[in-house]
């Protein structure tokens, strides 16, 4: 008992003797609270002022890199008040293209993006027409309709219906009637009423997206039994005058009567795309002045791209394009030659096309390179019909000017020894070479003999060796720049 005395007394002398050293220390170098904080506020000073600021980058550069991001990168970006301002912009100016091109098709993305655009509109109107909306609406943080750059009555209307189907109470046997058309005759006053209600989402949210001050691109199409009245709209004409490019259904725009208003407040149109789909009956797929007319003068004076689908082509209904002066690039799809049309007329009048696209059409395009002659550069050839070597033809007597040329075709054998001469006196700068057939690797051999001195970028759709590539090379007397292959 005494041992373990003896150690405790040692223990507390040995703490009290250090604690009698440690204000010993204190009191010598004067080691007070206040003198230690302000110690320490000092350094911290010397250390902030030698820290250098990061570095800046203004809201245009961070806006160029915002673009260069994919979609699915862009909402990670939301991070601030700052960068949401720079990123909603973006996101918004095409909502319903992204939702439908990138097999995002489920019913929540439509959903949530009829849910936003209704929450920019009056709530109390909407529930006074009978739509049905949640008891406290969220209110929306930006307006964004005002950043729509894309507009298409199409998409609209399927992202109405899908919203209406799954948020609005309504019996199943009507839940498809209104864009189907079927169960016409059972219980006609829901049907009626249901209707009325689709008609004012579609006018007011349509009414909503108009005074978007982005607005570049415009598409009338959908289900015609749905068209607005959209010349009655005074924010119609607003908007038409700064679109830049404009879609045509004609099997929608059909039910209108009065185009010149539908179609004059659109005066300042660069891209014109005229599909016609589905079309067997309309007036329309033989003659396309009946929709050029409409258009106004200032129209066809700006108009530089022009595209058509499903068109009966002829020299007669090709007339109307010589009054474009600025057009520059036409593109063809799945054309056909209209029946019992003149095939020999005169050329009096050229046009200034640069760029010609054609896409698995049944035509020779004769008359398109008759009045091309003088000032086509570049043609596309993407072509599965037996038609292509009449339109190769074509080509070789009446465009000694190309500079670009990418051809698609099934069988090399359409590739003949007038094709080949012509490439051999032409001005060529840059060829694209692809086909399914399997003598293209062992006939291109052959082809590269021909190639013109003033080609500089080559590229082939197959898989070589560097032997083969080797041999290619040291075959043409072709100094290239550019060479892809597979």
């Amino acid at each position: 008992m005494q041992k373990l005395r003896t150690r405790k007394s040692k223990k507390k002398v040995n703490k009290i003797s250090k604690i009698s050293t440690i204000t010993k220390y204190n009191k010598d170098n004067k080691l007070t609270t206040s003198n230690k904080r302000t110690r320490w506020s000092n350094r911290i000073r010397q250390v902030s002022n030698d820290v250098v600021d990061p570095p800046f980058l203004p809201d245009d550069v961070i806006n160029i890199i915002f673009e260069y991001l994919p979609f699915s990168s862009r909402f990670n970006c939301l991070v601030n008040r700052s960068w949401c301002r720079l990123m909603v912009p973006i996101l918004w100016r095409s909502p319903f293209k992204w939702i439908s091109k990138r097999g995002l098709n489920d019913s929540k993305k439509y959903i949530f993006l009829i849910r936003t655009y209704l929450s920019c509109l009056d709530p109390a109107n909407l529930r006074q027409a009978g739509i049905k909306l949640p008891r406290n609406p969220k209110q929306p943080l930006f307006r964004y309709y005002q950043y729509l750059k894309e507009f298409n009555f199409k998409d609209v209307q399927t992202c109405i219906k899908i919203w209406y189907d799954n948020t609005q109470i309504i019996d199943a046997d009507l839940k498809d009637y209104w864009l189907r058309f079927r169960n016409k005759d059972i219980r006609s006053t829901e049907i009626f009423e249901i209707g009325n209600k689709v008609m004012y989402l579609m006018t007011e949210i349509t009414r909503l997206l108009f005074n978007s001050t982005c607005l570049k691109e415009f598409a009338f199409g959908g289900n015609p039994k749905f068209r607005l009245p959209f010349e009655s709209f005074p924010e119609y004409r607003l908007v038409a005058e700064n679109v830049t490019s404009l879609s045509l259904d004609p099997i929608f725009t059909e039910f209108y009567d009065n185009w010149e208003e539908l179609l004059n407040p659109f005066t300042n149109i660069k891209k014109l795309y005229l599909p016609f789909f589905h079309l067997e009956k309309t007036r329309f797929r033989d003659d396309m002045n009946i929709i050029v007319r409409h258009l106004s003068p200032r129209t066809l004076m700006v108009l530089t791209w022009l595209g058509l689908s499903n068109f009966r082509l002829c020299l007669e209904s090709l007339a109307v394009l010589s009054t474009c002066p600025n057009l520059e690039t036409l593109v063809f799809w799945n054309c056909t030659k209209k029946i019992n049309a003149q095939n020999q007329l005169q050329i009096t009048q050229f046009l200034s096309v640069k760029n010609l696209f054609i896409f698995y059409s049944n035509h020779d395009f004769k008359p398109i390179f008759q009045m091309t002659e003088k000032t086509l550069k570049e043609i596309v050839l993407d072509n599965s019909s037996e038609n292509t070597k009449v339109i190769l033809d074509a080509m070789i007597q009446y465009s000694p000017n190309i500079t670009r040329l990418a051809l698609h075709v099934n069988k090399m054998d359409i590739l003949s020894e007038k094709f080949n001469k012509w490439m051999e006196l032409s001005k060529l700068e840059s060829l694209v070479l692809k086909s399914k057939d399997a003598k293209f690797k062992s006939s291109i051999q052959v082809f590269v003999t021909h190639f013109p001195e003033s080609l500089t970028d080559l590229d082939l759709d197959i898989s070589i060796t560097s032997t083969l590539l080797r041999k290619i090379l040291n075959t043409c007397n072709v100094n290239f720049k550019k060479i892809g292959v597979k």
